[in-house]
This record gives C-alpha cells, sequence and structure tokens, in this order.
C-alpha cells in the first residue's frame, strides 16, 4: 500500500514530466513554423525605398548594376573631398584673419580685424584658393566676425564669442 505522501510524490513527477514533454513538443514545432515562415519569404523581393525622385531612379542603375554618377554628383563629390581637406588643416591664423571649424555646430567661424576688413577679407580668399576652396560659397554655415585679434586669443569656445 502506497502512502499518501509517495501517492502525491508519483502524480507531482508526472505532471512534471507532462509539462516537460508539452514544452518540448511546442518547442519543435514552433522551430518548424519558424523554419518554414523563413523558407518561404527568401524568395520573396526585399522591397526598399529609393528617396531619389522616379525620374532619377530610373536613369541611375546601370545594366551591370553599377551606378551612373552624374557630373553634378561628381563635382559635389569633389568640392567635398577639397572642403574635408580644409577642414582638417583648421584652425588656421594669418595676420588679419583666422578660421576655425566647430564639429559640434557644423559651422565655420571666421574672425577678421576690422582695422584691416580688406586686407583680411584678401588675404582669406587668398587662403582658400591655396587650399583649392575656388569659393566661400562651398563653406557651407560661415559666419564671419569681425574682431581685433589679442596675442591670447586661442581657439574659440563653440558657447562663446573670442575676447576682444
Amino acid at each position: 500500500m502506497l502512502y499518501p505522501s509517495a501517492h502525491y510524490d508519483i502524480i507531482l513527477k508526472m505532471r512534471m514530466k507532462l509539462i516537460l514533454l508539452t514544452g518540448i513538443i511546442l518547442l519543435i514545432l514552433l522551430i518548424t513554423i519558424s523554419f518554414f515562415l523563413i523558407k518561404v519569404n527568401r524568395n520573396k523581393p526585399i522591397v526598399v525605398p529609393f528617396p531619389t525622385p522616379v525620374s532619377q531612379q530610373q536613369n541611375s542603375n546601370l545594366p551591370n548594376g553599377s551606378l551612373q554618377f552624374t557630373t553634378q554628383d561628381k563635382k559635389q563629390a569633389a568640392i567635398g573631398s577639397i572642403v574635408g581637406n580644409l577642414i582638417s588643416n583648421l584652425p588656421y591664423k594669418g595676420k588679419d584673419f583666422s578660421l576655425y571649424y566647430n564639429f559640434s555646430k557644423d559651422e565655420f567661424l571666421l574672425y577678421i580685424n576690422p582695422n584691416a576688413k580688406q586686407e583680411g577679407n584678401s588675404e582669406f580668399s587668398d587662403y582658400l584658393k591655396k587650399m583649392g576652396v575656388v569659393d566661400s560659397s562651398w563653406l557651407d554655415n560661415l559666419f564671419t566676425t569681425y574682431i581685433t585679434p589679442t596675442p591670447t586669443m586661442g581657439v574659440p569656445s563653440p558657447h562663446s564669442t573670442p575676447a576682444l
């Protein structure tokens, strides 16, 4: 004769085995369904939105799958490369101007001596040409300030105006 506690232990063990078996069957079923869904979806093309207008999109791909770049694209890439080279050489301090680049705000800060505006602007233009920048309009977010330079004036803080 089984004692009541032994009877409950046997029932409890059977329930645990039944729960474990049910869990294993559900896991196998879930893996099988997932595998089937993945295999079915492999044959469907993935649609990726293309941000350019349709008229440009039709002409942008060549038959061999490579992209076709327009003259404007090539010009913009060349300008970006030249401006990137300029940024890598900043800060720059000339006789009558100083040029800085604020990375956090993506802006150029141009300081020109107010006592020599014409000379400062001319020196700035010459510096740009020396660096390969044909026109100052290539510098997006160019902010010009006319201040008198001081010997202690260093690179300005992005949150303040240099000392006068």
